[in-house]
């Protein structure tokens, strides 16, 4: 006898042996269904600037009648990038949002193989409040810090340190004399 031939005498034998019992359980009995199933997944977003954050929502659906747990798998071309662990009751569907932060580029969005849209991530990412304004870079790649230093050696830099200097010895002369 074949495997197949062996799984299939198995089930005759679950259900003759159920078959006065309840429909749902003798329903459930060798299926080979899974007993919990991404049924939608959602992208609010098809397009976003590097360095945002990027959310992709799963329903996530308990199709069978005891508490199950789950890890669903946010994929992007392929890749994991986020799984998250969720408890779900017997027959409930609850939505897990999954977050992360894309590079630039296009991706393809997946939970548990169930595709999203594709998502375009374009640009680079904003400075942070957190990061001072001296080290942000402008799109010549210099830093604030750096356009300054430049500015000041150039020829009003010049002037400007000749006056300052020149205030302050007129300050040091006039006090020498008032002394």
């Amino acid at each position: 006898m074949t495997e197949k031939e062996s799984q299939s005498a198995y089930r005759e034998r679950v259900y003759e042996a159920f078959a006065d019992r309840s429909q749902p359980f003798e329903a459930a009995v060798g299926t080979g269904a899974p007993l919990t199933v991404v049924t939608a997944v959602t992208s609010p977003d098809s397009e976003l600037l590097a360095g945002d954050t990027a959310t992709v929502t799963a329903t996530v659906e308990n199709r069978g009648e005891i508490a199950a747990e789950r890890t669903v798998n946010l994929t992007a071309n392929g890749a994991t990038v986020t799984s998250e662990a969720v408890a779900l009751p017997a027959g409930e569907t609850v939505e897990i949002p999954l977050t992360f932060q894309p590079q630039a580029g296009e991706y393809d969005l997946a939970v548990d193989g169930v595709q999203s849209r594709s998502l375009t991530v374009v640009g680079a990412p904003t400075p942070t409040a957190t990061e001072p304004a001296a080290e942000r870079q402008t799109d010549t790649g210099t830093t604030a810090a750096e356009r300054d230093a430049e500015a000041s050696s150039g020829p009003l830099g010049t002037l400007l340190l000749v006056l300052v200097v020149a205030g302050a010895a007129g300050s040091l002369l006039w006090w020498s004399r008032t002394s």
